[in-house]
């Protein structure tokens, strides 16, 4: 099973991609969500999810940074 992590400022997006898509049947598991950047860097470091879903924009850390350091960082 995959393991997924979602990364958005808003939470009602979180809780509707969380509850409204069908994680199971497509062989995969919501691990953990963050609404900030920052937040979601350390977490994905300590979960090590197989997919992450992020918003570009949010406080702390945007999507595009986040990505570029997880990439720097070998994930």
């Amino acid at each position: 099973m995959y393991k997924v992590y979602i990364a958005d400022d808003s939470i009602l997006v979180r809780k509707e991609l969380v509850l409204t898509t069908p994680w199971e049947k497509l062989n995969c598991n919501v691990v953990g969500e963050a609404g900030n950047g920052e937040t979601a860097l350390e977490e994905i470091l300590t979960l090590q999810p197989n997919i992450v879903i992020t918003d570009i924009r949010m406080p702390k850390r945007d999507g595009l940074e986040l990505i570029k350091e997880l990439k720097a960082r070998g994930f």
